[in-house]
């Protein structure tokens, strides 16, 4: 049996979508995926596939000391060695270059140590764009003698279905129903630059137009920084975890889905809005140039540097003028290719008496 171990997972009934969308398409080639479990014993695995290092101190058991988390990153190199000498592989998925957030002091030490030896143990690394190959080259110099197996994040049409309709959300939030809602949605972390957005938005909001930051904000500073913005014309916060029908109701609602990463190599946020038919503003960074190119500026506009009042307005009126109808074109993210892909980089043929 061909057992492909995946850290981190979050498999089942309410599982992530990435790792549900991911196990889905795996499982039209006759394969499954199965949780690499930190701290604990693991069954022989033919590939084991790792995707944000950093989930190692963010959550599980390892994430309650410093001393746990080490112990958890030696773990998990000796299973990269095992693979291989079973002759098996090491998978890489390059999501980022680096943590978001930085890495907390009493796991600094883990992560310093093991993050560089368990990325030397890579044999294929999975990039989401062929334009960002050089850059994880570049910012990951451990992985430059694996193979790069280009599979793009996979849409989530099939995993967002249902919502209420726009007119409802905009009286929800206590507006006409001709209003204009730029959005910014998804957990709130400084990374994604939520305090610049809303003052550029404030600086050139027109009457009828509002921004929406909706989900949770654990950052107490940056959760007072954004409740003050809201306290003037034209910004609201919804300051609580969304469900997939909230998520997915805000990005109908939303006539432009605004994101203003500080560092970013891939974007599954972009892609969740483009599944669910929202025009998009984002940082011409990592892979998104590649994405705007496939969808067209009408779908994804993109800027250089910061957001400033000036780029920022220059997009929502592009978003007025120029309102798409349709779909986005993600045939290059359909799941069943993307997980095709992957079996690339897993060194696996499809099982093709179970293929679709």
């Amino acid at each position: 049996m061909d057992r492909i171990l995946s850290f981190p997972a979050s498999l089942g009934e309410r599982s992530n979508p990435y790792f549900a969308t991911l196990e889905s398409g795996l499982a039209r080639f006759g394969y499954a995926l199965e949780n690499y479990r930190p701290l604990k014993s693991n069954p022989p695995a033919s590939v084991l596939h790792i995707h944000w290092i950093e989930r190692m101190y963010q959550s599980g058991p390892a994430r309650r000391t410093g001393v746990l988390s080490y112990l958890g990153y030696r773990q998990l190199l000796g299973a990269c060695r095992r693979v291989k000498e079973r002759g098996g592989r090491v998978v890489w998925t390059a999501h980022n270059l680096a943590p978001h957030d930085g890495v907390p002091p009493a796991h600094r030490a883990g992560f310093q140590k093991y993050a560089p030896k368990i990325m030397s143990e890579v044999d294929a690394v999975i990039c989401m764009s062929a334009s960002i190959e050089d850059e994880i080259r570049a910012g990951a110099p451990e992985v430059a003698h694996a193979q790069f197996v280009v599979a793009p994040h996979p849409h989530y049409r099939d995993v967002y279905t249902e919502w209420r309709p726009r007119e409802r959300i905009l009286a929800d939030l206590g507006l006409d129903a001709d209003a204009r809602l730029a959005t910014m949605l998804g957990y709130v972390r400084r990374y994604k630059g939520v305090i610049e957005f809303l003052k550029s938005f404030q600086a050139v909001r027109q009457p009828d137009e509002f921004a929406l930051v909706a989900g949770l904000c654990r950052d107490e500073g940056l959760k007072a920084q954004i409740e003050a913005a809201a306290a003037e014309a034209g910004v609201l916060f919804v300051n609580e975890a969304l469900s997939d029908e909230d998520l997915t109701s805000y990005y109908k609602a939303s006539n432009l889905s605004v994101f203003n990463f500080s560092n970013i190599l891939n974007s599954g946020s972009v892609v969740t809005a483009l599944s669910l038919d929202a025009p998009c503003l984002a940082p011409a960074k990592g892979a998104i140039g590649e994405l705007a190119a496939q969808v067209g500026p009408d779908w994804l506009q993109t800027f250089d540097g910061p957001l400033t009042p000036e780029r920022l307005r220059a997009a929502l009126d592009h978003s007025r003028a120029h309102a798409p109808t349709g779909r986005p074109d993600l045939a290059l993210n359909e799941p069943v290719a993307v997980a095709r892909a992957h079996l690339d980089a897993y060194g696996l043929a499809p099982k093709e008496d179970e293929a679709v």
